[in-house]
């Protein structure tokens, strides 16, 4: 079978590859982010606009960002929906009063199950990108998945984010605190030791030959793409072919660029 999403290889009966899954995962990071941060324009500029003539404000009242309630009311109507049509294929009785965003956290499997899963990711990034955009502020943070720290033998659903602190103008590679505490339960994590470990567990996954150098850069290794291409039509890289296109891992780009290094180091032939 393919991902409905990225046309990758699953499973039988899987709708959504493991990189997916972990997009949806930072998907449902942003929503709860850009819901809270449309919340807090909506009621400051309502809290402006609602001066009065006796309030004795020589300012004009901020107008109300309609498009910014607009896009909140159909990104937070495109999570009820589909946390219903999940709920739906759910066994489980003890669920239906669980809020619809952290259903949808907590029902990661079900939904890579489903045969909507792809127009649900799909469809949940572009509404929470138009609010984004409607709000025009976005965080500037990194989601790192979920807590998971066990309280009473149940694993905590909260998501954890770390600040950025530095981001590199060159390669875009981002410096995050250290440390970064679960909202929900107030467990303490390593935010550095969870990025490793995610670029680790991404290290034999296939993608685009643009999409592993960027994430390669991004994580501070210092490759271009151009050279990655000359590697690859040279035959220094040689990836796999999935519907057609080229796609590579990370640990392969990053061996031969090991590779290619070393070669240049040689010292040349004297004819």
């Amino acid at each position: 079978m393919n991902c409905q999403y990225c046309q990758g290889q699953t499973a039988p009966g899987i709708y959504l590859c493991k990189l997916c899954i972990r997009r949806l995962e930072d998907v449902l990071t942003q929503i709860e982010d850009a819901l809270e941060v449309a919340d807090d324009t909506i009621a400051k500029q309502d809290r402006m606009g609602s001066g009065g003539v006796s309030g004795g404000s020589a300012e004009a009242p901020a107008p109300i960002n309609l498009d910014t309630m607009e896009k909140r009311r159909e990104l937070w109507g495109e999570v009820v929906s589909y946390s219903r049509m999940v709920l739906e294929e759910d066994d489980s009785d003890d669920l239906h009063e669980v809020p619809p965003l952290t259903y949808l956290r907590i029902s990661m499997d079900l939904i890579a199950h489903q045969p909507f899963a792809g127009e649900l990711l799909d469809t949940l990034e572009g509404a929470a990108q138009k609010l984004w955009r409607a709000v025009d502020c976005r965080p500037d943070v990194i989601a790192l998945g979920q807590c998971g720290a066990v309280h009473e033998g149940v694993p905590c659903p909260g998501v954890l984010r770390a600040r950025v602190l530095h981001k590199d103008p060159d390669s875009g590679k981002r410096t995050t605190e250290q440390f970064v505490r679960c909202r929900v339960c107030g467990a303490t994590h390593d935010a550095v030791k969870i990025q490793q470990e995610r670029i680790t567990e991404a290290w034999d996954q296939y993608d685009t030959l643009a999409s592993v150098v960027k994430a390669l850069r991004y994580h501070g290794y210092k490759i271009n793409l151009k050279s990655a291409q000359r590697w690859a039509s040279e035959g220094e890289l040689v990836g796999m072919y999935r519907n057609g296109v080229a796609v590579y891992s990370p640990g392969q780009v990053r061996k031969t660029h090991q590779e290619m290094q070393r070669k240049r180091g040689r010292p040349r032939k004297v004819a």
